[in-house]
């Protein structure tokens, strides 16, 4: 435990907890190239919880979400997907990334500006 990983996927879920934390349920996916997750083709690598001390709104951190979590790895915890009971590995997460749904990149964007120079 306490080693740090890189995760990213999709989000199936949100609990804002009593005790001030987020606990986001995550679909574990191969990352790109960008870190971004492969979601044609990719096989799932199981589920993962990210926790945060932050507060996460679930309007913005919603199911179908594409997300990157940085973080230590601390434990797991064991929960339910329908019936079956599962043992999810817990990430304290350092950082958390919210792809765009649009499909881009952050920072790839158009920009365009007019320019007046006067030369002396």
């Amino acid at each position: 435990m306490g080693e740090t990983f890189l995760w990213g996927g999709l989000i199936l879920g949100i609990d804002n907890r009593e005790d001030g934390t987020t606990v986001l349920e995550i679909l574990a996916l191969p990352l790109d190239d960008s870190g971004r997750p492969m979601t044609r083709g990719a096989e799932p690598g199981g589920r993962f919880l990210a926790v945060s001390t932050e507060f996460r709104d679930p309007a913005e951190y919603r199911a179908g979400r594409q997300v990157l979590a940085l973080g230590d790895l601390t434990g797991f915890e064991e929960g339910r997907i329908g019936e079956a009971t599962y043992r999810y590995p817990k990430l304290a997460v350092e950082a958390l990334h919210l792809w765009r749904d649009d499909g881009r990149s952050p920072g790839s964007s158009w920009h365009f500006g007019i320019g007046l120079g006067i030369g002396l």
